[in-house]
């Protein structure tokens, strides 16, 4: 999840407009990452509690860094076509 969520930290940081749910996602993945070390989250097991809870919420991030929800993704052509 970790990806995910530097991922939509940094869209946002870069003033795109993140719907509430990935507003919220963002907050809890934060509250999670302070309650569980990186060890711990290793050796989660199974779909339920909380690997379940990291699942979901990577699930909604990894949805608005890719555009399925939110802002939308950009594509590279439009990209290109930007002058430096």
């Amino acid at each position: 999840m970790d990806h995910q969520y530097e991922a939509a930290v940094l869209n946002i940081l870069d003033d795109a407009s993140a719907p509430q749910e990935v507003v919220d996602a963002i907050a809890h993945a934060e509250a999670m990452f302070e309650a569980y070390t990186p060890a711990q989250v290793g050796s989660l097991k199974g779909i339920k509690g909380p690997r379940k809870d990291f699942i979901t919420t990577a699930g909604i991030l990894g949805s608005c860094t890719t555009g399925t929800i939110g802002p939308g993704h950009c594509d590279e052509d439009a990209l290109s076509s930007v002058a430096p």
